[in-house]
């Protein structure tokens, strides 16, 4: 009952990244975001307007864990930032990877899982922050199969859309 999480899907999921960054960098008084989990969305950087600069530089100091669920064909994301999907992944995997850092990670590990199909895991990225106390910082990136062209993958994948159980964001 102390400890605050936030999640959301698609612009919800960019806004936890925001509180994260808002409770790293003392924004939110006492109240302190324990981890995120952004679901057909990434963090958004402290700046929308494309720059060299951290996407939170708070995380440094006080790291948020996060677990970001993302498609491997995100056609609405591709869409509105008008990008073929393949740039969306290049861009969840890097927001990922700078949100890794900042929180003191080093290293990361792939697994993939070898399936296929629409809803299905393929693959997990986590980093592990064995630097910082407890593991607080650990950041995991899944990402789960929308079955290939003419498919969405803009969904929050769970009972509904993940007839496996493999992945569930719920």
């Amino acid at each position: 009952t102390r400890r605050i999480y936030a999640t959301g899907y698609s612009s919800g999921g960019s806004m936890s990244g925001r509180l994260a960054c808002a409770s790293a960098s003392g924004e939110l008084g006492a109240h302190e975001i324990a981890a995120i989990a952004p679901v057909s969305a990434a963090p958004l950087p402290q700046s929308c307007v494309p720059t060299d600069r951290p996407v939170c530089a708070a995380l440094a100091e006080r790291p948020v864990p996060m677990r970001m669920i993302v498609s491997n064909n995100d056609t609405v994301v591709a869409s509105i930032f008008k990008v073929d999907v393949a740039q969306v992944n290049e861009q969840f995997e890097s927001l990922f990877r700078a949100w890794s850092m900042e929180n003191g990670c080093t290293g990361e590990d792939r697994a993939d899982t070898g399936n296929r199909g629409w809803g299905v895991r393929t693959h997990t990225i986590t980093s592990r922050c064995d630097t910082v106390a407890d593991h607080r910082a650990d950041t995991i990136l899944d990402v789960f199969d929308t079955g290939g062209p003419g498919q969405d993958g803009h969904i929050w994948p769970g009972q509904y859309f993940s007839p496996t159980g493999d992945l569930n964001a719920t």
